[in-house]
């Protein structure tokens, strides 16, 4: 007789939704959009400037550093920015006005 196959309900990869927010590894404070809007804001941009803008957080996988979490800022566009320091510089921002997360 034939064989039938079955399929998995489960994906055998991961799928990342963009997320608005997410939780710290360490229980410490967190970054975000939210929060990147208020670094922004005091470098001297404007509320809404990264309306539409999302995080993503990933766990490295190899290395010295397996574990760690890294967490990026992503334009509506796709563009990926690895800190807040980049986003800054990205809309031509003065960072030397800005203060350190608390």
């Amino acid at each position: 007789g034939a064989e039938q196959q079955t399929r998995s309900s489960n994906p055998p990869f991961s799928v990342k939704r963009p997320r608005l927010w997410f939780g710290c590894a360490d229980g410490g404070a967190c970054r975000s959009v939210g929060g990147l809007s208020e670094y922004l804001v005091s470098c001297g941009g404007r509320e809404g400037l990264v309306d539409g803008w999302y995080t993503r957080t990933e766990v490295r996988q190899a290395g010295s550093s397996a574990g760690s979490y890294d967490t990026y800022f992503f334009s509506p566009a796709g563009k990926r920015f690895r800190s807040r320091v980049e986003v800054a510089r990205h809309f031509g921002l003065d960072q030397g006005g800005a203060r350190a997360p608390p």
